[in-house]
């Protein structure tokens, strides 16, 4: 499962944070953004409790992170041109086409 939290950082950490949090195993996207928050990172958790527990060692690790907001996707049928089976194994591929726009409904 992906836990996704936004955080807002004092500028003059940004830096130092971002490239700390990077190396964190459990975090797999941490991005600088422009947003009403500068901070957005994405982990993989294998279980709700373990989002817990990286979300308190963040929080600990780095006192200067104010977390605005955090979310979580249980499950995810697709990831990277894959498709997944229930245990999160990859079944097939799905081509991606990056020069052709996306349908819109």
């Amino acid at each position: 499962m992906f836990v996704t939290y936004r955080m807002n950082v004092p500028s003059a950490a940004l830096a130092r944070v971002g490239s700390a949090l990077s190396g964190v195993p459990a975090v797999r996207m941490c991005a600088s953004i422009s947003s009403a928050h500068n901070l957005v990172v994405n982990g993989w958790v294998r279980s709700v409790p373990d989002s817990r527990r990286l979300e308190e060692y963040l929080v600990e690790r780095f006192p200067e992170i104010t977390l605005v907001d955090r979310s979580l996707t249980l499950a995810n049928f697709k990831r990277m041109g894959w498709i997944l089976d229930d245990e999160g194994r990859a079944v097939r591929p799905v081509p991606i086409d990056l020069w052709r726009a996306p349908a819109t409904t």
